[in-house]
């Protein structure tokens, strides 16, 4: 296992998520027995960013911009610089701003420009903090998943059967988001037996994880360190487990929240321009308007990027990333031709 460890990894993806390696291997690069996150990454990194910056008009500048350093970076510095990477990113990301603005109603910081398809987000708040809750923990539920195939394909099926953040937390997790969305969505509240007969099978593989590895994984001792540091163990990593689960999820609040930062900046906007111009026909309030888009591009994008990546590396990919492989660097014996026809 220590070999297959050490196996050069070369990242492969289709066109579409290739740009996004750039994200992954700022992390480390996947073992060779782990699943490529590039795609997972990609569909993460920018639903939370169009969550975030959901506007038609400036989302569509966003992709501009983004083809332009595409092309540029590809003609420049070749097609798998960093330049075009990055510019493959924003279209992606502008795009998803775009269609988020299409269900905000937001085209160029104006919200009734166009019906939304959604909903407005400051006047739906706790809406969009729900949406932005589910998505979340669609996001955690798929980085469990992946960290237990990534621990049947590296032969650690004690972790991906028995662990915490295997299928006991998975199981776990996923019966206390249903019970409360049920809860938010219909005002049910969980009865004592349903939470127990949920609950109950897998916190018990859990607890018994150290005996169940002994008899069918093959391991050396029920208890590594005696049972009573076992006993203290498995409560810690209980409450571990749940306070884990409950901070990953209310941290995507944030999406929510600067999304309401957004459409808050954008209110801002026209609250001047209408101060400068309460017909909104001058040329001063569309200098206004103009300069005011200009600075919620640069300025939100630049925060909306920042605050994407935090969550999907420490939400996301601290689920099931490890990044300890190591990148094919192909190499050359720096052979050359000489005038003689000899080569030194």
């Amino acid at each position: 296992r220590s070999f297959r460890g050490r196996i050069p990894v070369l990242l492969k993806n289709i066109k579409i998520f290739r740009p996004f390696e750039l994200l992954v291997r700022m992390m480390g690069t996947p073992g060779n027995s782990e699943v490529d996150p590039t795609p997972a990454a990609a569909i993460a990194y920018t639903v939370i960013f169009g969550v975030m910056f959901g506007d038609l008009g400036q989302g569509l500048i966003l992709a501009a911009t983004g083809l332009f350093l595409s092309k540029y970076g590809e003609k420049k510095h070749g097609e798998r610089s960093s330049m075009a990477d990055f510019g493959g990113i924003m279209i992606w990301c502008g795009l998803s701003a775009a269609f988020f603005g299409i269900l905000y109603g937001s085209v160029f910081s104006y919200e009734h420009f166009i019906p939304a398809l959604l909903f407005h987000p400051m006047e739906n708040m706790m809406q969009l903090l729900l949406m932005a809750i589910m998505m979340g923990t669609v996001f955690i539920s798929l980085g469990l998943l992946l960290n237990i195939i990534n621990g049947l394909l590296a032969g650690r099926y004690e972790d991906s059967l028995c662990g915490a953040r295997g299928m006991p937390g998975l199981a776990i997790y996923g019966s206390c988001i249903f019970f409360a969305m049920r809860f938010i969505l219909a005002g049910k509240v969980p009865g004592t037996q349903e939470i127990i007969s949920a609950l109950a099978f897998p916190a018990a593989v859990f607890c018994l994880r150290g005996p169940l590895e002994f008899i069918f994984f093959h391991g050396e001792h029920i208890f590594h360190n005696g049972l009573f540091e076992y006993i203290v163990e498995t409560i810690i990593e209980i409450m571990e487990m749940f306070s884990g689960f409950l901070g990953n999820t209310i941290s995507y609040i944030r999406a929510g929240a600067f999304a309401l930062s957004h459409a808050g900046l954008s209110l801002a906007v026209f609250t001047l321009a209408g101060i400068v111009d309460p017909s909104m026909n001058s040329i001063g309030a569309i200098l206004v308007i103009v300069t005011g888009n200009i600075f919620i591009i640069l300025l939100e994008g630049l925060v909306c990027g920042i605050q994407s990546m935090r969550l999907e590396y420490y939400e996301f990919f601290g689920k099931f990333f490890k990044g300890d492989g190591v990148a094919f660097t192909p190499f050359s014996l720096g052979l050359k031709q000489v005038k003689d026809g000899g080569i030194e």
